[in-house]
């Protein structure tokens, strides 16, 4: 990832990072359908399989895109491990 290149935020004039994706919002009953998509690669350095590993995390607010580091988006609500 690029963290110490780019900034987060989709919005950010200084960013995006390579792991932010667009915001998807949740159903009353917790579940989501949603397809979203990166420039991210999933192997070589820096791609998503690299040695240091990944994770996608869910996030209990919606991101700014903005507001660093995290888009104001709050606590971690979920996350799922990159294999």
């Amino acid at each position: 990832m690029n963290h110490d290149q780019s900034k987060h935020g989709l919005l950010n004039a200084e960013g995006p990072d390579e792991g932010d994706l667009p915001n998807v919002f949740a159903n009353a009953d917790g579940s989501v359908n949603a397809e979203v998509s990166s420039e991210t690669s999933l192997t070589g350095e820096g791609g998503l399989r690299d040695g240091d590993g990944s994770a996608l995390v869910i996030h209990a607010n919606e991101d700014d895109h903005n507001t660093q580091p995290i888009g104001g988006a709050g606590a971690r609500v979920a996350c799922a491990v990159i294999k």
